[in-house]
């Protein structure tokens, strides 16, 4: 059985946490859920998903039970510690604003943006694909709503996110009409991962497993399909 961890908060929508109402434990929907269902359908093994808080799931697929991270991005860190699988999506780096400073904020690059503190982001989160330095971010709460609140109360100039999830978030929040975003100029899309535990024995052919079934399924279009239905 594979361990398979996702954040509590969610990442819509490539996964979104859910409590069945019966027994009280939570599952995952969403396309990383249809993506594990079809790569390890083909090969027979069995998977359950666990939700955690993200710096949990990092921390347990060192040290703990966990086999896989859904939606990482890569950085030096994650490399070093941990197996990445194939890229499973790509996202498109992004930054936020009040409205107030649209005249001077739209279609900036990072090195623009770098000098347009404070810049607030997620906790736990790496923003290092934006060309945005860590160390420059306030990682200031792992809730994407909270940043935002920020960033409408101007205590924040920017937040940083990923557009393809502000998209699907800032139309729960519909106090937030002031605010604006833009995606960062010059910026490369940015491969997201699953990260697998080293620790584990099967961890190489976990790898190999799951960068093999992915290839061939994209290549038979299954991996547009479920694309497909998530408007991606």
């Amino acid at each position: 059985m594979i361990n398979i961890c996702a954040e509590d908060t969610g990442w819509l929508p490539y996964s979104s946490p859910v409590r069945d109402s019966t027994t009280g434990e939570f599952d995952v929907l969403g396309f990383n859920r249809d993506v594990a269902e079809a790569v390890f359908s083909r090969v027979g093994v069995q998977f359950k998903f666990v939700v955690k808080p993200w710096q949990r799931c990092l921390k347990e697929a060192i040290d703990g039970d966990v086999d896989i991270v859904l939606d990482a991005a890569s950085n030096e860190q994650r490399r070093r510690v941990y197996l990445l699988t194939t890229p499973i999506y790509t996202m498109t780096p992004a930054y936020f604003f009040h409205k107030s400073f649209e005249a001077s904020l739209r279609d900036k690059t990072a090195k623009q943006i770098i000098s347009s503190q404070p810049i607030c982001g997620q906790t736990g989160y790496t923003y290092t694909n934006f060309g945005i330095p860590n160390e420059e971010v306030k990682k200031l709460s792992k809730a994407l709503g909270r940043i935002i609140d920020l960033v409408s109360e101007r205590r924040c100039k920017v937040g940083l996110t990923r557009l393809e999830v502000l998209r699907r978030e800032l139309p729960n929040y519909k106090e937030y009409t002031d605010i604006a975003y833009s995606e960062i100029k010059g910026a490369k899309k940015e491969n997201f991962y699953w990260l697998i535990n080293k620790q584990s024995k099967f961890s190489e052919l976990l790898k190999k497993t799951i960068d093999r079934e992915y290839e061939a399924l994209s290549k038979k279009g299954v991996i547009t399909k479920i694309k497909s239905k998530y408007n991606l």
